[in-house]
């Protein structure tokens, strides 16, 4: 036996028909909609979640790991970094694809970048370097991780900025690149990238980490 909507005939197959045929009849547009009635198209309004950029998000009281694996101490402080509400900078809109939204620079407008995983990835080791890591001198596994750090990376934890060209095989570049997988695109029940969808244009481009993009204004006036 056919079922189908009284109205405009359409055609509503398997078990799950009866769920099919009531998503159709509670549509904001009816199927047998007046011709002189207007289509309702509501808008989505973009959420607030870009709150701070990826350069300038809030470190304070951070506590690094007093113990375990040295691969586990970056991860767990960017966990407690992006747990925050008010640093929320990052955006995975669609899961199915390797692309994610990233707030780089202080205009919301012009200052949304898209991002592969490893693009991120990147930009996150930056970040850390800047603004995580002159934050663990008093930590007391700082002069073993520091060395570590070094053995694995070739990178100064005590530089300026990071300038090493880190190899993908780390165990380094590895972990934040796991981390930055499970935390935004396998978030526990509703996913983050889910609840904060923003979607805007823009691309990235991987050249723009060697201008100092994390701490450059210039970027504004590339985009004007």
């Amino acid at each position: 036996m056919e079922h189908r909507c009284e109205r405009c005939d359409a055609l509503f197959k398997g078990p799950s028909w009866k769920i099919a045929k009531a998503r159709h009849d509670a549509r904001k547009n009816p199927c047998d909609r007046p011709k002189g009635v207007k289509y309702i198209k509501e808008a989505k309004p973009v959420p607030d979640v870009f709150r701070h950029r990826l350069g300038s998000v809030d470190v304070t009281n951070l506590k690094p790991p007093l113990q375990g694996r040295m691969t586990q101490v970056v991860p767990e402080l960017l966990r407690q970094v992006f747990a925050r509400d008010q640093n929320v900078c990052i955006v995975w809109p669609n899961i199915h694809k390797e692309e994610l939204i990233v707030f780089l620079a202080q205009d919301a407008d012009k200052g949304l970048r898209r991002a592969n995983l490893d693009e991120l990835t990147l930009l996150v080791v930056t970040m850390a370097h800047q603004e995580i890591f002159p934050t663990l001198k008093e930590w007391p596994r700082y002069a073993e991780f520091k060395d570590w750090l070094w053995r694995t990376t070739l990178e100064d934890m005590e530089n300026d900025r990071w300038t090493g060209d880190m190899s993908k095989k780390c165990e380094y570049y590895q972990s934040i690149r796991t981390f930055l997988k499970d935390f935004f695109g396998r978030y526990p029940g509703k996913r983050r990238a889910y609840r904060n969808l923003h979607i805007a244009a823009g691309y990235y481009d991987p050249q723009e980490i060697s201008s100092g993009i994390l701490d450059s204004e210039s970027v504004l006036e590339n985009d004007s």
